[in-house]
């Protein structure tokens, strides 16, 4: 299960995640089920998309327009999980018109967590990212005024 069309570029981390959420199903159904949709918009061609997929037809979907909705330089290289949670806002604007509003705030839940290590008091600064939006990240961070040697 592979989306082909022609030399599209550096996309295989596109053609990775498109095929771990097609592979849930209940994500896919949702998508697929959705009416009415928008053209052109990120949701139409996903879903345009996983219907190539799901009729087994993906070698002959043409995934420009896919591509487009989306805004992908298909000459750059990209991060698989940059691109997932790009896909997840841009799908999520459009969702909230629907009757699924909640598909992917329901189904998904990512939780990022970064450390950093003062290189003076060795005081670590906890920074942990809830989403699937940035705009609903929750930050948590210690402040540069509880560095130890700073209060000395």
């Amino acid at each position: 299960m592979c989306i082909r069309d022609r030399y599209m570029g550096a996309t295989c981390y596109v053609n990775s995640v498109i095929q771990q959420l097609f592979m849930l199903s209940e994500f896919s159904n949702a998508i697929l089920e959705l009416e009415d949709l928008a053209k052109p918009s990120v949701l139409y061609e996903l879903q345009r998309l996983f219907a190539a997929l799901q009729q087994k037809r993906a070698k002959s979907f043409k995934a420009k327009d896919f591509y487009s909705s989306i805004n992908i330089d298909v000459n750059v290289q990209k991060d698989a999980s940059e691109f997932l949670i790009t896909l997840f806002e841009r799908v999520n604007a459009f969702l909230r018109k629907t009757s699924e509003s909640k598909l992917i705030d329901d189904t998904f839940r990512l939780i990022t967590e970064t450390k950093v290590t003062c290189s003076e008091c060795k005081s670590v600064s906890c920074l942990l990212y809830t989403s699937p939006s940035p705009r609903d990240r929750q930050k948590s961070r210690m402040p540069s005024s509880a560095c130890k040697k700073k209060k000395q």
